[in-house]
């Protein structure tokens, strides 16, 4: 509407030119409340509520290697039979690849003696990592889970990292420790899950024992994302419903049976699994329907 005749249009009011201050306000225990260490032993004492997980704590020298600079793989043990799917492995060399090899390996030798870059900065590149127990672990518990998984850490998988892996179209899915060796160097996720998990904290809780970074192994399940729901819980009620995938548009949500379905499926798994079990007020939990309308965290 138009102002009255003779009067200006008032452009500079406090409701247009007040900025939008917006920041997250979390305490430590609502972040720690968030790892999947935390809430995975509360729904797996429940059969067939969540996906099969296995924890293993990060050692400090691979944390150290999840924050140096570059992306080079861990070197396998002496012994260690590598599997054609790990980005590690090399083929068997014919004479022809020993002699390319050679003239390469003379080449660098070359350029390294013309390079003009620092000692410290040649040794750092140079750096050869070797995780000998831990990889033995993490094949066991993948061993455990079926063959296939999921990888994550504390809270986040590398998901902005997929690119860089081979198994098209299950990114996600590793089968070996190079595979997800590769994709947490490669992660910018990984590097705030490390580091910055608790940048918005607005209040410290006395912890006696700090959350230790863990490497965090789901079952491959093969999940649809157009399957995938997030959900709001405020004041211990569920709220809201969305799908979690912002990114895409499926069609079928649209139609009126399906979402029916989807809503009373989530509903009536958080009235008998999620809400007698978890002491939470105010958070939100991601849900996946499959085919026959079951839910699992």
């Amino acid at each position: 509407m138009d102002p009255p005749e003779g009067e200006e249009k008032n452009t500079s009011s406090a409701e247009s030119s007040e900025e939008c201050n917006f920041s997250l306000r979390v305490s430590e225990k609502q972040v720690r409340d968030c790892a999947t260490l935390s809430w995975y032993p509360v729904f797996a004492a429940k059969p067939r509520c969540t996906i099969r997980t296995e924890f293993i704590p990060l050692p400090e020298d691979f944390i150290e290697y999840l924050n140096a600079d570059g992306i080079t793989l861990p070197e396998p043990a002496d012994d260690q039979v590598l599997s054609p799917l790990d980005p590690r492995f090399k083929p068997r060399k014919t004479v022809y690849d020993d002699d390319e090899d050679s003239w390469i390996s003379d080449h660098s030798k070359a350029s390294a003696t013309n390079d003009s870059g620092s000692e410290d900065e040649s040794v750092q590149s140079n750096q050869v990592w070797q995780f000998s127990d831990f990889e033995a672990a993490i094949q066991s518990s993948i061993n455990r889970l079926d063959g296939e998984i999921y990888p994550k850490l504390t809270w986040s998988s590398p998901q902005d990292a997929a690119w860089v892996s081979s198994n098209f179209p299950d990114r996600m899915k590793c089968q070996t420790t190079g595979e997800i060796f590769l994709l947490l160097k490669s992660s910018d996720f990984i590097q705030y899950d490390l580091n910055h998990a608790y940048k918005n904290v607005v209040s410290s809780d006395s912890v006696d024992q700090p959350l230790q970074p863990t490497l965090t192994l789901r079952k491959w399940s093969g999940l649809h994302p157009a399957r995938e729901f997030r959900c709001l819980v405020y004041d211990s009620k569920l709220v809201a419903i969305c799908q979690r995938n912002v990114r895409e548009y499926y069609e079928y949500l649209n139609e009126d049976r399906h979402r029916d379905s989807i809503r009373d499926s989530i509903k009536l798994f958080f009235e008998n699994r999620i809400g007698p079990m978890y002491d939470g007020s105010h958070y939100t939990v991601d849900i996946y329907v499959d085919k026959s309308e079951r839910a699992w965290i």
